[in-house]
């Protein structure tokens, strides 16, 4: 019985291996359909991500908000920021309440382009999910759910 254990356990690890390796995979292909975009809009990697991600909150995040979102220091963060400003991707502006805070608000070029991005990475996973079954993809997000249950309960 206890060997059995063992073997969970080996086929848990290979499997979150294997997790990883695949989203290596997704990201290179991603990169290559987002490059091709990216070429065309003048975006470095970086700046296209950072463009995304701020597309993708429901509202202006503060400078240290989306620092800490893009795991960026806050230095390298307003480069960024003031490359898509002067490309008029962006606009930063001090928060009405506080002062002392930078808020950042994309501009109607900016929406555009992200959007643009976003569709990129829709059609990645589209193509990826045409390979798969509805009763796979839901075996799959049941398995998913629940080691991420269990790994949160023994954390």
């Amino acid at each position: 019985m206890n060997k059995d254990r063992i073997d969970d356990r080996d086929i848990l690890l290979y499997s979150l291996k294997e997790m990883s390796r695949i989203n290596k995979i997704i990201d290179k292909k991603e990169n290559t359909l987002r490059n091709a975009s990216l070429d065309s809009f003048s975006l470095s990697a970086r700046q296209a991500e950072v463009l995304k991600l701020i597309y993708d909150l429901s509202a202006p995040p503060s400078l240290t908000r989306l620092a800490h979102l893009s795991a960026t220091s806050h230095q390298n963060l307003k480069i960024i920021l003031n490359n898509l400003e002067e490309k008029s991707l962006v606009v930063l502006f001090q928060d009405n309440l506080d002062k002392r805070k930078l808020r950042i608000r994309l501009t109607l070029k900016g929406k555009r382009i992200a959007s643009n991005l976003s569709g990129h990475a829709q059609k990645v996973s589209e193509k990826i999910m045409e390979e798969f079954t509805t009763n796979e993809i839901a075996n799959f997000a049941f398995l998913i759910r629940k080691l991420s249950d269990v790994l949160e309960k023994n954390n």
